[in-house]
């Protein structure tokens, strides 16, 4: 029996980032909750996913794209993807994905035994590895060039962060 996984997105603030103040209004977000399912090929989303976007949100196909791209970039990477992702715009030129419960069932024994830094380092070392793949994600969906990206993780509490810095549109 293979498993995989269905997508579904809509608003969710559990990672709440930078609201507040003028800049918060202008703040995209899309949540893409992943269901585990018997019958879904587990390196694929589900096309025919059930979309709800954040009305705040100035640039919902973007952030929801950029959703997407992290889930598929994790399951390609990790071999499996996270159950929550989280994707706004932090501003003009920042977009940030936050990803929930993506530890695969060896990381989550090996944190378990008080190995959290080497669960945390091989991580890096992944990103490190496919960073071309995350910045040509996010440049082929905003069609603007990433002049920074940094990753991180939460081992403790199985989160995960993507954060990338683009090209001001001024330039």
């Amino acid at each position: 029996m293979s498993s995989g996984f269905a997508l579904s997105v809509g608003a969710m603030a559990p990672f709440a980032i930078g609201q507040g103040g003028a800049a918060g209004s202008r703040l995209g977000r899309a949540c893409i909750v992943v269901r585990m399912a018997d019958s879904a090929d587990p390196r694929e989303p589900d096309s025919s996913a059930e979309v709800e976007d954040d009305p705040r949100d100035a640039q919902p196909s973007v952030t929801r794209q950029v959703s997407t791209a992290m889930v598929r970039l994790y399951v390609e990477q990790f071999g499996r993807g996270p159950r929550t992702v989280s994707t706004r715009y932090c501003g003009p030129d920042m977009i940030v994905s936050v990803l929930g419960d993506s530890l695969s069932a060896v990381e989550l024994n090996l944190r378990d035994l008080g190995k959290a830094k080497e669960v945390r380092d091989v991580r890096m070392l992944f990103q490190h590895a496919t960073e071309p793949k995350f910045r040509a994600a996010v440049e082929e969906i905003t069609g603007r060039r990433v002049v920074g990206f940094m990753s991180g993780l939460d081992v403790t509490n199985d989160l995960s962060s993507e954060v990338f810095t683009l090209e001001s549109e001024a330039s």
